[in-house]
Formats: structure tokens, C-alpha cells, sequence
């Protein structure tokens, strides 16, 4: 077998090599976010009787915090001594504390709703993968990627830790070098307060350090 063959052989293997690396166009949808497809997120934890309790609540605690700012400038047009008013006061106080208590409520309804619908719809899509033929995993563009991932793991490795020497030596380098000049410059800077301050002793005790001019 020639030169020329070992040439093109090793050419042709590059060029696998280079197109393997290669990232590819992935197929993806584009659009907008439809209204059912909410629904169906929270119909993965709720049934429809809670969801449309969970609505209502969520309302109920916005026209709370409406009302509470409706009071207030209720309160702007009274009279000073009805401001100053115990019931005005407590009206107002206990609007504003049942919609912050309201409000906490709420968050965490809304945080136990979404974490019920991700758990469902992840153990949804655990059982329907385990149940998919292989076939799944070729067609898949989801199956794809991770195929090309395990393959591609191999040469991140090889090429992690070398990159990862070179960086943890350039790193070390650093540090040593900043050490080493620091450590110079507190003893510099230590001899130079040194030399300053007892120059500045020196020469108010010494008999001419004081210069007194006489008439």
C-alpha cells in the first residue's frame, strides 16, 4: 500500500473526526405558549374543582390588597381626628395584615401546586420513556442528543483533564507569584513605616529639631 493511500486514509478519518464535532441544527418548535397547555399543567396536580378554588382565592386576595389602598385614601379625605381614629386605625390595620397573611397563603399554594404538577408530569414522562421501543431513542431528537452526549463524552474527557493541568499549574504560578510579591511588599512597606517614624522621633528630640527664631 502507497504513501498517497496512509494519506488519503488519514485525511478521510480527520474529516470524521471534524464533522463528529460539529455541532447540528436540532429540530424545534416556535411559537407561543397556548392557554390550554397551562391548564393542562395545573390539571397534572389539581382537579378542576381546586384549580378553579385556587383561582378564585388568588382573586379574593388581590381585591384584598385594592381594598386596603381604597381605605387609605379613604382615610386621606377624613378629618384629622377620624384618622386618628382607634376603629379607622384598626380597620386599616387588619386589612393589610389578613392580605399579607393571605398573600403568604397563596405563594405557598401556588409552590405546592407547581411542585405536585412537576412531580406528576415527571413521573409521566419516566414511565412513557420506559415503555418507549428503542426506535424511540433514534427518531427522538431528545434520543439523539443524548447519543451523541455519550460520544462525545470520551473526547471531553481527554481534553478536560489536559486542559485542566495547564490551567492548574497557571493557577498555582499565580498564587506563588502574588505571595512572593506581597510578602516583598510588607517588608518594604514594614522597613519603610519603620524608617519614617523613628526619623520623625529622632528629630523631636534631638536639641535641633526645634528651630525657635529670635527677635
Amino acid at each position: 500500500m502507497s504513501g498517497e493511500t496512509f494519506k488519503s486514509m488519514n485525511a478521510a478519518k480527520a474529516d470524521r473526526e471534524r464533522v463528529d464535532l460539529e455541532d447540528e441544527e436540532e429540530d424545534r418548535m416556535v411559537g407561543t405558549v397556548k392557554w390550554w397547555l397551562y391548564w393542562k399543567y395545573f390539571r397534572a396536580a389539581l382537579p378542576r374543582v381546586l384549580i378553579a378554588s385556587l383561582a378564585i382565592f388568588f382573586a379574593v386576595v388581590q381585591v384584598l390588597w385594592i381594598v386596603s389602598y381604597w381605605w387609605l385614601s379613604r382615610m386621606t379625605e377624613m378629618p384629622f381626628e377620624e384618622q386618628k381614629n382607634y376603629i379607622t386605625l384598626l380597620i386599616y390595620g387588619s386589612i393589610v395584615t389578613v392580605s399579607l397573611i393571605l398573600t403568604t397563603v397563596s405563594s405557598f399554594c401556588f409552590y405546592l401546586t407547581a411542585l405536585k404538577a412537576s412531580e406528576n408530569l415527571h413521573d409521566q414522562m419516566t414511565k412513557a420513556v420506559m415503555k418507549a421501543p428503542v426506535l424511540f431513542f433514534d427518531t427522538n431528537p431528545v434520543g439523539l442528543e443524548v447519543i451523541r452526549s455519550s460520544e462525545m463524552e470520551g473526547t471531553f474527557l481527554k481534553r478536560f483533564y489536559r486542559y485542566q493541568d495547564k490551567n492548574t499549574a497557571a493557577l498555582i504560578l499565580l498564587k506563588a507569584s502574588t505571595r512572593w510579591l506581597s510578602l516583598r511588599g510588607d517588608i518594604l512597606s514594614t522597613f519603610l513605616v519603620t524608617s519614617v517614624s523613628a526619623g520623625a522621633l529622632f528629630a523631636t528630640q534631638s536639641p535641633g529639631g526645634c528651630c525657635h527664631l529670635a527677635d
